[in-house]
C-alpha cells in the first residue's frame, strides 16, 4: 500500500473513532467509481458511507426530502467537508421496472426538481439565465472537444453533428432552471424498502428539467411510452429538447472515456450522440 493510501485510511479511521468510539471498522473503496473520494465502512452494527469534498447543504436537503439516503453526520476535517451517510441496501431497476412504474418515477423526480429550498441552496448566481447556462455548457463541451486528440472527434460526421448541436441550442425553449441529477443512470437509482432513492449526487446543479428526465427516458423507456410519463410528470413533451440534452450528455461521456483511453466506450456513447 502507498503512503498516501494509508494516510487516507488513517484519516477515515480517526473520523469514525471520533463519532463512533469503541467500534472496529473495515474500510473499503466502493466497487463503482465515484467522482468524490468515498469509502464504504463496516462495523458489527452495520454499514456506513463516508464521502469527502461534498456540497453538504444540498446533500442534507436531498436526504431531508427523502430522495437520497439519510445523512447521520456532516462536518469538516483539515478544511475538507465530509458526510457520514447511512448505507442503503437496494436493487437497481431494470427496464421492466421503468416500464411498469412511470407514475412513481415521475412523482419521484418532481420531488427534487420542484423543491424550493434545494433550488435556493443551489442558486449561487442569482443572475444566471437559461441562455447563460446553455452558453456555459457549450463552452465547456467545446473545450473538451478541442483538447481531445482522438480521431473519433475529427471526422466529417462528427463536425456536422456538433454544428447541429450548437445550432439547435438557440431553438431550445427557455424554462426555469431546476435541481437535476447530473448522472441519472440506473446504477445511481436504488429500489429500497423505503422507496426510490438516488445516490451519487456529487454534481447536482440547476439546469433544464429535461437534462435528467431526458436521459432516463432515452436510456430506459421506449419512446412510445414517453407520453405516459409526461401525463404524470406534467408539462409538454418536447422531444427535440430531450434529444438535445441526450446528445450533449452522450458527447460529454464519450469525451470522458476518450480522455481515459477507453476507445470502445467512447465510440459507443458517440454513436448515441449521433443518434440523438
Amino acid at each position: 500500500m502507498t503512503t498516501n493510501f494509508l494516510s487516507k485510511m488513517n484519516l477515515v479511521e480517526n473520523i469514525l473513532d471520533c463519532h463512533f468510539p469503541n467500534r472496529r471498522w473495515i474500510i473499503q473503496k466502493p466497487i463503482a467509481g465515484l467522482s468524490k473520494e468515498s469509502y464504504v465502512v463496516t462495523s458489527e452494527e452495520g454499514k456506513l458511507f463516508v464521502k469527502f469534498d461534498v456540497d453538504t447543504p444540498a446533500l442534507l436537503r436531498l436526504a431531508e426530502i427523502g430522495v437520497a439516503p439519510p445523512i447521520l453526520i456532516s462536518s469538516i476535517v483539515n478544511g475538507r467537508p465530509y458526510i457520514i451517510q447511512k448505507f442503503v441496501d437496494g436493487i437497481y431497476p431494470d427496464r421492466e421496472w421503468f416500464f411498469q412504474n412511470l407514475p412513481a418515477l415521475a412523482h419521484f423526480i418532481k420531488i427534487y426538481q420542484k423543491d424550493k429550498e434545494l433550488r435556493k441552496i443551489l442558486k449561487k448566481d442569482l443572475s444566471k439565465s437559461y441562455q447563460n447556462h446553455l452558453d456555459h455548457e457549450l463552452k465547456v463541451l467545446s473545450k473538451s472537444v478541442n483538447d481531445d486528440r482522438s480521431e473519433l472527434f475529427r471526422t466529417e460526421e462528427f463536425n456536422k453533428s456538433f454544428e447541429i448541436l450548437y445550432r439547435e441550442a438557440s431553438k431550445l425553449v427557455s424554462v426555469s432552471l431546476v435541481p437535476v441529477h447530473a448522472d441519472p443512470n440506473y446504477k445511481n437509482i436504488l429500489l429500497t424498502k423505503q422507496g426510490i432513492k438516488m445516490i451519487d449526487w456529487d454534481d447536482i446543479l440547476l439546469s433544464d428539467p429535461m437534462r435528467d428526465v431526458g436521459l432516463i427516458l432515452w436510456w430506459y423507456v421506449r419512446r412510445t411510452e414517453w407520453p405516459k410519463f409526461f401525463a404524470c410528470y406534467g408539462g409538454v413533451m418536447d422531444e427535440e429538447k430531450i434529444c438535445w440534452w441526450v446528445a450533449k450528455r452522450s458527447l460529454a461521456i464519450a469525451l470522458w472515456f476518450s480522455a481515459r483511453k477507453d476507445g470502445n466506450e467512447a465510440a459507443e456513447f458517440l454513436r448515441d450522440f449521433h443518434a440523438a
